[in-house]
């Protein structure tokens, strides 16, 4: 499901319309984000925990050139 079939399918639920239900689920993105950004953690009854975890620094190997690379620690948004 992508955002667009979200609104359409969340303003058919509701009396609101998809331009309203658009402006919510932004809003909603906008708060979740900010969230994560922090570095919280966002506990959803019924959907889930979301959160950054920080992916720890790796070799990987080029599988067109069989060049050897170094990942660097990166952060990595996981869903539990």
């Amino acid at each position: 499901m992508n955002r667009a079939e979200l609104i359409e399918a969340l303003a058919s639920k509701t009396s609101n319309s998809k331009a309203q239900t658009d402006r919510i689920i932004g809003t909603l993105i906008e708060i979740i984000s900010g969230s994560l950004k922090r570095g919280d953690i966002v506990q959803l009854d019924g959907f889930g925990t979301i959160e950054v975890r920080n992916r720890n620094a790796r070799k990987a190997c080029n599988s067109a050139t069989g060049e050897t690379q170094v990942k660097c620690l990166h952060p990595k948004l996981a869903q539990d």
